[in-house]
Formats: structure tokens, sequence, C-alpha cells
């Protein structure tokens, strides 16, 4: 947390995790989390950012809408 916020600062030149790897990393624990709380294993299509064996747990993966203006930071890359 500290190497952060001295980033957010401007104090550190950059952050020990950057984007590149904490994103797909969040991606992994979302996809787990979700099979955890359904109790199934899934099937994700990387290509796609789909998961192909459930529609309820794509759904989960989806999420609720962005409040407005927020639309831009909430879509999966």
């Amino acid at each position: 947390m500290d190497n952060f916020l001295r980033a957010a600062a401007g104090l550190d030149q950059h952050c020990n995790s950057s984007r590149a790897v904490a994103g797909p990393l969040t991606g992994v624990f979302m996809l787990g989390c979700i099979a955890q709380r359904l109790g199934e294993n899934l099937e994700f299509d990387i290509m796609t950012k789909q998961i192909t064996n459930n529609a309820r747990a794509n759904e989960l993966l989806k999420g609720n809408p962005p409040r407005k203006g927020w639309e831009e930071f909430y879509r999966l890359a």
C-alpha cells in the first residue's frame, strides 16, 4: 500500500504491481470467486472473455452496469 500511495503522489516512479499484472490477476480471482459461489467448474474462453458452460456465471462476470459517466472504466478488455 505504501508503494501505491507513493507512486500516486509521484514519489515513486512505478507501482510494484503494474496494471499489466494486476488486471489479469484480478480476472482470475473473479473467476475463482464465481466458481466458488456457484460450486461449479467453469470454462472460460480467453478470446471472447466469456464463461462458456454456465449462463448464470457469465452474468455474474459481467456484473451490474456502471453508474452514468463511469462506463469507460468498466469495459472488459
